[in-house]
């Protein structure tokens, strides 16, 4: 029976090897657990910074439409003006090459009529200049150095 302490003991210390390396294990799979959630959390954020890229993006092409959209009817007001002022240009020279004031009067109204028509387009649609910015103060020459 003296066998017996001896059994128990090689027992426990196999029970205790066999532990040692399960709580190695658990260690590892603990290890690589974290790894694998570092990857799901980066892969998270990598998906939302492309969502918000993305999103970026199609806020910017609908910018870019929207401003075309607004853009293409000026085209046509543009090609109106250039028409108007080039319709205007033939008259004055008529007029000038006729010698006939009545003409003559009527395209200047005709003019003032299109700008003022223009000017007020143009304050209209044209955001207000900034503020300039103020002098600098003048400086003495002959003030006496601090």
């Amino acid at each position: 029976m003296a066998d017996a302490p001896n059994l128990v003991v090689d027992v426990l210390n196999q029970i205790l090897a066999r532990l040692v390396s399960i709580e190695q294990r658990v260690a590892a799979i603990d290890a690589r657990q974290s790894v694998i959630e570092k990857r799901v959390q980066l892969t998270q954020q990598y998906a939302l910074l492309c969502a918000i890229q993305t999103g970026g993006l199609l806020d910017m092409t609908i910018k870019i439409d929207d401003l075309v959209a607004r853009i293409t009817p000026l085209t046509g007001v543009i090609d109106g003006a250039v028409a108007l002022l080039t319709d205007l240009h033939t008259h004055l020279h008529e007029a000038i090459q006729e010698n006939d004031p009545v003409k003559m009067q009527a395209v200047a109204d005709a003019m003032d009529a299109g700008k003022a028509k223009l000017a007020d387009a143009l304050v209209a649609n044209t955001d207000a200049a900034p503020a300039p910015a103020p002098a600098p103060a003048p400086t003495d020459p002959n003030a006496p150095t601090t």
